[in-house]
Order: structure tokens, then sequence, then C-alpha cells
């Protein structure tokens, strides 16, 4: 039952993360005309910033912030965020579709992988930590 609170949170944090990354690429896209590649590709960094935030503190409550606890984070996101770039190109170059639904469907395709591994990988020790501190 925790892990379904933990998807349900993390699916949250994922709109609200969503929501910045694709009105961001918007925004770069078309009032500052940046190509699609390059306005993505900002909007992925912002993104990593923003859900090491939300998923520390809101999904998976996870203890104090630590260099290494965001080091784990941003190698993490930062892979991940490499596929979903790569499969944005691909959606977008070779599908030939629109460069917010190329967007869109990189980062459906990888959340999945992405809650696991910062389930296990990023947040697990840090979330044991926190329950300790916590007794």
């Amino acid at each position: 039952m925790k892990a379904l609170f933990e998807w349900l949170r993390f699916v949250g944090a994922g709109v609200v993360s969503y929501l910045l990354g694709a009105g961001l690429s918007w925004l770069l896209k078309e009032f500052f005309n940046l190509p699609s590649e390059a306005a993505v590709a900002i909007s992925l960094c912002v993104m990593l910033v923003t859900n090491y935030a939300l998923n520390r503190i809101f999904v998976f409550r996870a203890g104090s912030g630590t260099t290494g606890g965001f080091l784990r984070f941003a190698v993490t996101s930062g892979a991940m965020r490499g596929v979903e770039y790569l499969i944005f190109l691909g959606l977008l170059h070779y599908a030939g579709l629109n460069y917010l639904v190329a967007f869109s469907g990189a980062l459906v395709i990888s959340n999945v992988a992405k809650f696991l591994l910062y389930r296990t990988v990023v947040f697990g020790s840090t979330r044991e930590s926190a329950k300790e501190s916590a007794k």
C-alpha cells in the first residue's frame, strides 16, 4: 500500500514537472525562437533540479538532502534524461511528431523506470535513515 501512495505522489510530482518542462519548452521555442532541440534540452535540465526537490521532499520523504544524495540523483536522472532526449529526437525526426508530442511521449516512456530507480537506488538509503532518526 505504501508503494501505491509513493507511486501516486510520483505521478503528481511528474505532472508538475511535466507542466514546467512543456511550458518552458514552448516558451523558449515560440517566444525566444530557439530550435526545438535546444528548447527541450534546457527544459530537461531545469526539470532535473525540480524533480530532485519534489522527489526527495514530497514523493519518497527522504531524509535531509546531502551532496551524495543529490549526486546519486543527478547521475541516475542525468542518464534517464539522456535516454529521454534520445527518445525525443527519434520521435521528432524519425516519427515526424510535433516537438511537444515527442517531448511528452519520451517522458511517458521513461516514467516507470525512473520510479523504480529513484525508489531503490536514489532515495532508498535516505528513506531508511529518515525512519531511523524519527524513532
